[in-house]
């Protein structure tokens, strides 16, 4: 990557952005670069759980810097050049862990667990993402799953495992009550806290239900 420093002279950041969009790598590099800082600064807030002692947030950035915009090009022109870099970083952590829970899902020693920081955490967060969020762009969706996991881990363990059971591991509130040792209606009070705090969560994270759009 050429070593630029945001700032030094004859920077022209619009003339960098649109030769990226035209397939120019040195000029995408530019522009990695020079948000270099805010870009780790997003996927610190979006590694989390058990992606943590897996994922480094610069070996992401510099995957992007070398694979550069490809074929979203088109529909990344409509944005500003960190929030395009955003959801191309965002994308290809999405990616990376989607490698890494299958990975796990593959590993005939690994049984299922619910334990706090389980890869199964992630892959609720795409069942979730995928029946409560409308359909947009990869990019986008990316996004979204990687926001959805990141409030989950950060709601309380019993909230969080009762999610899991009735959206991972499909469970009835009879099964959960039995598993719990509460009654089925106290497991469908449990259930209708835990999602309340959950859409609580995503919102103060920066989601807008209103218009399907994250506010960065």
């Amino acid at each position: 990557m050429p070593n630029i420093t945001a700032g030094e002279e004859g920077d022209d950041e619009s003339q960098w952005f649109e030769s990226a969009l035209r397939g120019d790598h040195e000029a995408f590099a530019r522009l990695v670069q020079k948000y270099r800082p805010q870009l780790k600064d997003y996927l610190r807030s979006r590694i989390c759980g058990f992606l943590l002692p897996r994922i480094d947030s610069s070996d992401v950035i510099q995957e992007v810097a070398m694979q550069g915009m490809g074929s979203a090009a088109d529909y990344l022109r409509t944005l500003s050049p960190l929030r395009c870099l955003q959801l191309l970083v965002g994308h290809r952590l999405y990616e990376i862990c989607r490698y890494h829970l299958d990975r796990e899902k593959r590993d005939p020693r690994r049984e299922r667990s619910l334990d706090k920081g389980d890869s199964s955490t992630l892959a609720l967060a795409e069942l979730l993402a995928d029946s409560i969020l409308s359909p947009a762009q990869s990019l986008l969706q990316a996004e979204k799953i990687l926001m959805v996991h990141q409030a989950l881990e950060s709601m309380e363990e019993e909230k969080r495992q009762i999610l899991l059971a009735v959206h991972y591991e499909s469970l009835s509130h009879i099964r959960i009550a039995e598993r719990l040792g509460i009654s089925e209606e106290a497991s469908r009070r449990r259930y209708g806290r835990a999602l309340g705090k959950f859409g609580e969560i995503i919102q103060q994270l920066g989601y807008d239900f209103r218009n399907d759009e994250f506010q960065n």
